[in-house]
């Protein structure tokens, strides 16, 4: 008896399985693959200029106003690249959306970047327009507020920077200028306070200026210099 009980048991469940293995697999997305050249194409970058990367690793970017940059790029992880602007100043670790048209992440002083993929393909004018003036240093020229309340009117030829600074008074408390020697994103030189204003002092200076031409950091000084960071007016 008990082995005809298990006999019906073992045919039970043996149909209770075949039924099972019948039914169809649930379906599951398709995995995307991404290739290393996801990237290339036109981009509109969080700064307003228009970028181009092409697949040999270069990138070139152009504001309407003129300014250029260029820098290159590597892939470090999957959808992961790292930007490196002028000679290793400034550096973005961007992460690649799945959508495949939108850039996000950091540079290395923790700041925001993001950027829009306008075109899958790459604007040769762009590169030409960059190519054409390779050197960022030329565009830095314009009128900067600076973090210590004064303002300054900075001219470059790309071999050269020089400045003329005034104290919020007119000048008064001090005006100093700035002869310095670019050497790629840096700039180091000399600063001089000019009798206009009360302030005497003199003495060397450094300050790095940023890939986007818009803004110019302190990095080094002597003589108690007071400004540290530069923003385009």
């Amino acid at each position: 008896m008990n082995k005809i009980i298990l006999l019906l048991t073992f045919i039970a469940l043996s149909a209770s399985f075949s039924t099972f293995a019948q039914r169809p697999l649930p379906r599951t997305q398709d995995k995307i693959e991404f290739q290393s050249d996801d990237v290339v194409g036109t981009w509109k970058w969080f700064c307003g200029s228009v970028v181009t990367v092409s697949p040999d690793g270069n990138v070139k970017a152009v504001w309407d106003d003129g300014r250029c940059a260029t820098a290159r790029y590597e892939k470090i992880e999957d959808n992961k690249y790292r930007f490196i602007w002028g000679n290793n100043e400034w550096i973005d670790i961007l992460k690649l959306r799945k959508e495949g048209n939108f850039l996000e992440g950091t540079n290395q002083c923790g700041g925001k970047i993001t950027a829009t993929k306008i075109s899958n393909t790459i604007d040769k004018a762009n590169v030409q327009k960059a190519s054409s003036n390779d050197s960022t240093n030329t565009a830095i020229s314009g009128v900067y507020t600076c973090s210590e309340g004064g303002t300054y009117y900075v001219k470059s030829d790309g071999k050269n920077l020089y400045w003329v600074g005034e104290s919020a008074d007119g000048g008064k408390s001090w005006t100093n200028i700035f002869i310095g020697k670019v050497e790629g994103s840096k700039v180091k030189g000399k600063w001089y306070d000019l009798p206009k204003g009360r302030n005497g002092g003199s003495g060397d200076l450094e300050v790095l200026l940023a890939a986007d031409c818009m803004s110019f950091n302190w990095v080094e000084g002597t003589g108690g210099f007071g400004g540290r960071q530069w923003k385009r007016r």
